[in-house]
Protein backbone atom coordinates (compact mmCIF):
# COMPACT_ATOMS: atom_id res chain seq x y z
CA UNK A 1 0.00 0.00 0.00
CA UNK A 2 1.33 3.05 -0.69
CA UNK A 3 1.87 5.94 2.08
CA UNK A 4 4.44 8.20 2.76
CA UNK A 5 5.82 9.13 6.79
CA UNK A 6 7.80 12.07 5.69
CA UNK A 7 7.18 13.80 8.78
CA UNK A 8 9.26 14.12 11.09
CA UNK A 9 8.03 12.00 14.71
CA UNK A 10 6.90 14.59 17.50
CA UNK A 11 7.86 13.67 20.75
CA UNK A 12 6.84 14.91 23.97
CA UNK A 13 8.05 13.74 27.25
CA UNK A 14 7.95 9.68 26.83
CA UNK A 15 4.72 10.14 24.28
CA UNK A 16 5.88 10.05 20.14
CA UNK A 17 3.28 10.88 17.40
CA UNK A 18 3.51 9.30 14.09
CA UNK A 19 1.96 10.52 10.96
CA UNK A 20 1.49 9.06 7.53
CA UNK A 21 -0.35 10.14 4.45
CA UNK A 22 -2.46 8.28 2.07
CA UNK A 23 -4.77 6.31 4.40
CA UNK A 24 -2.62 5.30 7.11
CA UNK A 25 -3.06 8.37 9.27
CA UNK A 26 -1.44 9.08 12.88
CA UNK A 27 -0.62 6.95 16.19
CA UNK A 28 0.42 8.40 19.45
CA UNK A 29 2.35 6.04 21.29
CA UNK A 30 3.91 5.98 25.14
CA UNK A 31 7.42 4.59 25.75
CA UNK A 32 7.55 2.58 29.39
CA UNK A 33 11.05 2.09 29.72
CA UNK A 34 11.23 -1.11 28.95
CA UNK A 35 14.50 -2.15 27.36
CA UNK A 36 15.88 -1.97 23.88
CA UNK A 37 14.27 -4.94 21.48
CA UNK A 38 11.01 -5.39 24.45
CA UNK A 39 8.08 -5.69 21.86
CA UNK A 40 6.25 -4.34 24.86
CA UNK A 41 8.16 -0.97 25.10
CA UNK A 42 5.61 0.57 23.50
CA UNK A 43 1.59 0.90 23.64
CA UNK A 44 -1.01 2.45 21.33
CA UNK A 45 -2.59 5.82 23.17
CA UNK A 46 -4.67 6.62 20.15
CA UNK A 47 -4.71 5.48 16.11
CA UNK A 48 -6.85 7.38 13.76
CA UNK A 49 -8.31 4.59 10.83
CA UNK A 50 -8.54 4.91 7.74
CA UNK A 51 -11.78 6.40 7.35
CA UNK A 52 -11.80 9.03 10.58
CA UNK A 53 -7.72 10.50 10.41
CA UNK A 54 -7.39 13.42 12.65
CA UNK A 55 -3.70 13.57 11.63
CA UNK A 56 -3.01 12.76 7.45
CA UNK A 57 0.81 14.67 7.26
CA UNK A 58 1.76 14.31 4.43
CA UNK A 59 5.21 15.49 4.50
CA UNK A 60 4.86 18.36 6.80
CA UNK A 61 5.62 18.03 10.64
CA UNK A 62 2.86 18.77 12.81
CA UNK A 63 3.50 21.45 15.73
CA UNK A 64 2.84 20.54 19.51
CA UNK A 65 1.31 23.71 21.75
CA UNK A 66 0.09 22.92 25.22
CA UNK A 67 -1.94 19.85 24.43
CA UNK A 68 -2.79 20.20 21.26
CA UNK A 69 -1.33 19.34 17.39
CA UNK A 70 -1.45 21.98 14.49
CA UNK A 71 -0.71 20.30 11.48
CA UNK A 72 -2.14 20.48 7.60
CA UNK A 73 -3.79 16.91 6.80
CA UNK A 74 -4.71 16.19 3.94
CA UNK A 75 -2.60 13.79 0.84
CA UNK A 76 -3.22 16.43 -2.04
CA UNK A 77 -3.92 20.11 -1.42
CA UNK A 78 -7.34 20.48 -2.98
CA UNK A 79 -8.19 18.39 0.49
CA UNK A 80 -6.00 19.50 2.92
CA UNK A 81 -6.89 21.18 5.75
CA UNK A 82 -4.93 22.99 8.66
CA UNK A 83 -6.49 21.39 12.05
CA UNK A 84 -6.07 21.55 15.96
CA UNK A 85 -6.00 18.36 17.32
CA UNK A 86 -5.73 17.08 20.90
CA UNK A 87 -2.66 15.55 22.18
CA UNK A 88 -4.27 13.25 24.17
CA UNK A 89 -7.54 12.04 22.01
CA UNK A 90 -6.51 12.66 18.88
CA UNK A 91 -10.18 14.38 18.84
CA UNK A 92 -9.86 17.64 16.60
CA UNK A 93 -10.66 21.18 17.81
CA UNK A 94 -11.35 22.80 14.78
CA UNK A 95 -10.51 22.50 11.04
CA UNK A 96 -9.84 25.34 8.46
CA UNK A 97 -10.07 23.87 4.79
CA UNK A 98 -9.02 25.26 1.23
CA UNK A 99 -5.70 26.36 2.71
CA UNK A 100 -3.47 23.99 0.27
CA UNK A 101 -0.65 21.92 1.89
CA UNK A 102 1.22 23.82 4.41
CA UNK A 103 3.82 24.00 6.83
CA UNK A 104 4.04 25.85 10.43
CA UNK A 105 6.21 27.34 12.51
CA UNK A 106 5.45 28.44 16.04
CA UNK A 107 6.34 32.01 17.20
CA UNK A 108 5.02 33.46 20.09
CA UNK A 109 1.81 32.88 20.65
CA UNK A 110 0.85 32.62 16.76
CA UNK A 111 1.87 30.37 13.89
CA UNK A 112 3.45 31.78 10.41
CA UNK A 113 1.64 28.98 7.91
CA UNK A 114 3.81 28.58 5.09
CA UNK A 115 1.86 26.95 2.17
CA UNK A 116 3.26 24.98 -0.33
CA UNK A 117 1.77 27.52 -3.46
CA UNK A 118 4.24 30.19 -1.31
CA UNK A 119 1.54 31.72 0.33
CA UNK A 120 2.33 32.90 3.75
CA UNK A 121 -0.29 33.42 6.39
CA UNK A 122 0.01 34.75 10.28
CA UNK A 123 -2.72 32.54 12.69
CA UNK A 124 -3.51 33.18 16.39
CA UNK A 125 -2.37 29.89 17.94
CA UNK A 126 -5.72 28.75 19.77
CA UNK A 127 -7.19 25.29 20.37
CA UNK A 128 -11.07 26.78 20.38
CA UNK A 129 -10.69 28.87 16.72
CA UNK A 130 -8.93 29.28 13.79
CA UNK A 131 -8.14 32.61 13.42
CA UNK A 132 -6.18 34.26 10.65
CA UNK A 133 -4.67 37.68 11.51
CA UNK A 134 -2.57 38.03 7.79
CA UNK A 135 -2.30 36.94 4.41
CA UNK A 136 0.18 37.66 1.87
CA UNK A 137 1.29 36.44 -1.59
CA UNK A 138 5.25 37.53 -2.01
CA UNK A 139 5.93 39.60 -4.89
CA UNK A 140 8.17 41.24 -6.89
CA UNK A 141 9.41 43.40 -9.59
CA UNK A 142 11.79 40.92 -12.18
CA UNK A 143 12.67 41.91 -15.65
CA UNK A 144 10.03 44.79 -15.69
CA UNK A 145 7.02 42.54 -14.72
CA UNK A 146 5.33 41.30 -11.19
CA UNK A 147 6.12 37.81 -10.47
CA UNK A 148 5.23 35.70 -7.35
CA UNK A 149 8.80 35.36 -5.40
CA UNK A 150 7.88 32.05 -4.20
CA UNK A 151 6.50 29.12 -6.71
CA UNK A 152 5.25 25.66 -6.31
CA UNK A 153 6.49 23.46 -4.67
CA UNK A 154 7.29 25.54 -1.48
CA UNK A 155 7.40 22.48 0.95
CA UNK A 156 10.86 23.84 2.86
CA UNK A 157 9.76 24.34 6.36
CA UNK A 158 9.78 28.33 7.11
CA UNK A 159 13.14 29.32 9.52
CA UNK A 160 12.93 32.58 12.10
CA UNK A 161 16.45 33.30 12.84
CA UNK A 162 17.52 37.03 14.75
CA UNK A 163 14.32 38.45 13.32
CA UNK A 164 14.40 37.24 9.93
CA UNK A 165 12.08 34.89 8.17
CA UNK A 166 13.58 32.66 5.59
CA UNK A 167 10.74 31.17 3.30
CA UNK A 168 11.66 29.00 0.17
CA UNK A 169 9.70 27.96 -2.96
CA UNK A 170 10.87 26.40 -6.09
CA UNK A 171 14.00 27.72 -7.27
CA UNK A 172 13.88 30.54 -4.91
CA UNK A 173 14.84 31.89 -1.04
CA UNK A 174 13.66 34.78 0.55
CA UNK A 175 14.26 36.65 3.38
CA UNK A 176 11.53 39.17 5.21
CA UNK A 177 12.80 41.15 7.78
CA UNK A 178 10.56 40.93 10.59
CA UNK A 179 12.41 42.97 13.36
CA UNK A 180 14.85 45.87 12.16
CA UNK A 181 18.42 45.37 13.21
CA UNK A 182 19.09 48.00 16.60
CA UNK A 183 20.29 51.47 14.90
CA UNK A 184 24.01 52.35 15.40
Amino acid sequence: MTSVNAANPVIVGNQVLLTESYERGAILLEYNGASKGDSTAFRSIWRDGPRNQAIAAHWNTPVHHEGVVYVSSGEKSPNAELRAVDWATGEIHWSQPRLARTQLLYVDGHFVVHSEVGDLLLIRATPESYQQIGHIRLRAELDGRTVDLLRYPAWAAPVLSHGVLYVRGRSRLAALELIPPPAP
